[in-house]
């Protein structure tokens, strides 16, 4: 359920920084969501526990 609401979120959030359906709208859209998903990477593997066997 979370990865569908992330998802949707997501879409949305892509949409609403495209208020003109132009190239540059876009580029700058998706600059946005490489950045937010390369953040979440980053705490991902920061906040990440290591269990050793």
């Amino acid at each position: 359920m979370s990865r569908q609401i992330g998802s949707a979120v997501g879409v949305a959030v892509l949409v609403a920084l495209t208020p003109h359906a132009t190239l540059i709208g876009f580029d700058h859209a998706w600059s946005v969501q490489a950045g937010t998903g390369l953040a979440a990477g980053i705490a991902l593997l920061a906040f990440h526990s290591r269990r050793t066997p």
